[in-house]
């Protein structure tokens, strides 16, 4: 045989951990031997107790008290065999949703994999019985499918019973268990195990891509882990496979969801969209890690948009706009037809920090009509004003606008250099020169926080850069961000929680009965060859 590639060496390691994610499953392992009725662990070279709890869902401590002989990582030696304690079985739980007035009979969400037969048998009925309380209905059922169960109408809850009742606008996310002992975690992430490989044996791109994509998401997920075990709180992370088998099945069911505090992925909108649906009943959070519409939301009302919405990222400009120039003229390059929606945003924040200021709500606000192509007339307005500042709220539209207005500044040197504001995504703009950003100290928002001049800070980091080898790469940020954010929701966690590091997390309810949105952005100027804050004094290259 030959040499198996890197690439499939990191799909392999990705099986074994899906393998050992659950107690259910830990059984297959090779290390696991039963002995006189008991379940034991055979140690095996460079095996950590922090990996062999892990392998079984248990916590470290519930690993030590079953074995007194061990007491650290050193008394550890191939060949040794460890006592594990009994696992805890959750039940198998049916996905019923509670009746109402409307339809007496109680409902069943169907799950990933399942089928009629197996639904009639987990509430104890007839397949014809269920196919006469659901006429119509056909085998072949949907994730989030609602089924109704034959019998005599469910009672409804007494007086005195709890009723769920519809939330609140000013909310915020939580766990259903609000004290749970253990935070556990449920990530569906993409590695497609089943998917069919390209002549020669290689798989497509997007399958590929994917794979390393969750493979990153994962090493974030278990960097949090070990930051929260740290500090006293134990996580366990059951990964599954988000993609379908070449059967169709689904590695995960409802159980699996009902174990969990919080479920993570899947990172695919065909994918997201019935899993939202099924997780929706269990009111958990549920977070969207990549991006993706707000139409999502709506499917659950503990959803949670992890990538800020850019709506707020023009507010927060706005409002930064504002502060920064309580007076002189602000001179606001804007859009014809295209980018309403952004420049209302930046607009909205603008007045209401002016309300603040107890000024009038446009104080200082002069506009100036460009085109997508071309900043007309832009240069003499600016010799005329002489404007604190001047800002261009649009986004890509407004690319090629943005790199003409780039060359007539160049080209004007007589012009003292007015600071500018610029949209999010303009940081991804190739064609802006470094001298460009000093000489106007541009600044605009960014949903990045990470001080990488805070010592503290990145000795966090270390130990992901010592195992990995390599920097966090964005998804692992998301990942590890997430899972720090949901522990703080455990109020006796709170204070035990690391401080964020790379996102900071400002929640919004899109609307009663759905999801959350994050509004978290920062204004950081480009000075003196680095990204700092946006209030901060810096003189211009010039003035040197």
């Amino acid at each position: 045989m030959g040499m198996i590639p890197d690439r499939v060496k990191h799909i392999v390691w990705a099986a074994a951990l899906l393998a050992l994610s659950a107690s259910t499953q830990a059984a297959e392992a090779d290390s696991l031997r039963i002995i006189q009725g008991k379940r034991v662990h055979e140690v095996e070279r460079k095996e950590t107790l922090y990996a062999i709890a892990r392998a079984y869902d248990l916590d470290i401590n519930s690993l030590l008290s079953a074995n007194p002989s061990v007491r650290a990582e050193d008394d550890l030696r191939p060949g040794q065999i460890l006592q594990l304690p009994e696992p805890v079985v959750l039940p198998n739980i049916p996905a019923v949703v509670a009746p109402d007035a409307a339809d007496p009979l109680p409902h069943h969400v169907v799950v990933p994999g399942e089928t009629l037969y197996g639904i009639a048998r987990q509430h104890g009925v007839a397949v014809s019985e269920l196919e006469a309380a659901n006429p119509g209905v056909t085998a072949d059922l949907q994730p989030g499918q609602h089924l109704r169960l034959p019998g005599e109408p469910t009672p409804q809850p007494a007086p005195h019973e709890p009723i769920r009742t519809a939330p609140i606008w000013n909310r915020a996310p939580h766990l259903v268990n609000a004290s749970p002992d253990t935070l556990r975690a449920l990530a569906l992430l993409p590695f497609q195990f089943d998917a069919d490989t390209l002549p020669g044996g290689r798989y497509p791109l997007k399958v590929e891509r994917l794979r390393d994509v969750a493979m990153e998401m994962l090493t974030g997920m278990q960097w949090a882990a070990e930051e929260l075990a740290s500090a006293g709180i134990p996580v366990v992370l059951d990964v599954r496979d988000s993609e379908p088998d070449s059967l169709g099945r689904y590695s995960w069911t409802r159980a699996t969801v009902d174990s969990a505090e919080v479920i993570l992925g899947p990172l695919r909108r065909s994918v997201l969209d019935s899993t939202l649906a099924v997780t929706s009943p269990t009111g958990k959070p549920h977070w969207v890690l990549t991006p993706q519409h707000n139409a999502v939301l709506a499917a659950h009302e503990q959803a949670l948009m992890y990538a800020p919405m850019e709506r707020a990222a023009l507010e927060a400009l706005g409002e930064e706009v504002a502060r920064n120039h309580p007076t002189g003229s602000v001179l606001v390059l804007e859009l014809v037809i295209e980018s309403q929606e952004e420049q209302a945003a930046f607009r909205a924040g603008f007045e209401r920090i002016r309300a603040e200021q107890g000024l009038e709500a446009q104080a200082g606000w002069v506009r100036h009509e460009v085109s997508t192509r071309f900043a007309e007339g832009v240069i003499d307005r600016i010799r005329a004003l002489q404007p604190a500042c001047v800002v261009i709220p649009s986004g890509p539209t407004s690319r090629a606008m943005v790199a003409n207005f780039q060359t007539e500044l160049q080209l004007a040197d007589d012009l003292v250099p007015p600071r500018i504001y610029l949209h999010p995504q303009a940081r991804e703009y190739s064609f802006l020169e470094r001298r460009f950003f000093e000489r106007h100290r541009v600044s605009l928002p960014t949903q990045e926080w990470m001080n990488w001049e805070d010592s503290v800070s990145v000795a966090r980091v270390l130990p992901y850069r010592d195992s990995m080898g390599v920097e966090p790469s964005t998804y692992a940020w998301i990942a590890h961000e997430a899972l720090l954010e949901t522990a703080r929701w455990v109020p006796d966690w709170s204070d035990r929680v690391p401080a964020p590091l790379h996102q900071r997390f400002a929640w919004r309810a899109t609307g009663l009965e759905t999801g959350f949105v994050n509004r978290a952005w920062r204004v950081q100027q480009y000075c003196r060859g680095r990204w700092v804050d946006a209030a901060m004094p810096c003189a211009p290259v010039e003035e040197e």
